[in-house]
């Protein structure tokens, strides 16, 4: 029952952890300075997990990773989420709902504000996000995700995406993130503890590393005595030409459900 799903959703996580790694070619001056990280909305459990959890991910969690996945349960789901990130300096708050009770079109809706700023400049903005997911028999889910974001991110450590202009020495490490995309998974559900997931995220171009066009898969397996299994390989396609162009990002994690 729904009930039940969402107790079972509401145990202690007494223990996550979570694997990644990112495999990248580079040479050594690029690695001195990262990609900035991706800006968007994350779920409790997408954060306690880390990569590896999409093919598992339900609800609130799905609503943010997976939208094939919010038709899974028959809940309605309700989510709060607040942090502080030392890196940025910035507070972040948002929320989601998320429905599959009401009818087989399961739906969720999310928002976050970020606020702050660091030596490198402004952090802040927000974005809001809508999901529609529909069940193809037992096996198969579909979901769309439409988002839209108006961010500032200045990332004092992160590689610039053009160059100084002629003359200047001054490095333009803001980054602006002010577009419309759409996210897009296909779930398939082999057992009750086994399922697969095809996923494609900012598959409308947003011209930023804030919003990268990635594409991958990612499997998960449950086992009754309260274990999770999960993996995701994603290949991030932003080809901007100061990020040496496509990069492959592979992860995995466990998590233990008290029962």
């Amino acid at each position: 029952t729904g009930l039940q799903d969402m107790r079972a959703w509401a145990r202690l996580a007494v223990l996550a952890f979570c694997f990644g790694s990112s495999f990248v070619t580079r040479d050594a001056a690029a690695q001195k300075q990262r990609v900035v990280p991706e800006a968007r909305i994350e779920s409790a459990r997408g954060v306690a997990l880390g990569t590896g959890s999409r093919a598992t991910s339900a609800a609130t969690q799905a609503q943010a990773d997976n939208p094939a996945n919010i038709v899974s349960g028959g809940v309605y789901h309700i989510e709060t989420l607040a942090g502080y990130s030392p890196t940025f300096k910035r507070l972040s708050y948002g929320g989601a709902v998320v429905d599959s009770m009401t009818s087989k079109l399961a739906a969720g809706i999310s928002a976050r504000g970020l606020y702050g700023d660091n030596d490198a400049g402004e952090n802040s903005g927000w974005e809001g996000r809508v999901s529609l997911a529909v069940p193809i028999g037992e096996m198969l889910s579909i979901g769309l995700a439409g988002r839209y974001a108006n961010f500032t991110v200045s990332d004092q450590k992160a590689k610039p995406e053009r160059p100084p202009m002629a003359g200047s020495t001054t490095v333009d490490q803001t980054f602006k993130l002010k577009a419309f995309t759409m996210d897009g998974a296909i779930t398939l559900r082999l057992s009750e503890s086994f399922q697969l997931s095809a996923l494609a995220y900012n598959f409308i171009d947003t011209d930023t590393p804030l919003a990268p066009l990635m594409v991958g898969g990612s499997a998960g397996f449950s086992i009754s005595s309260g274990f999770t299994l999960g993996g995701d390989v994603l290949v991030d396609l932003n080809t901007h030409d100061a990020y040496n162009g496509a990069k492959l990002l592979a992860g995995g994690g466990v998590e233990y459900l008290a029962q």
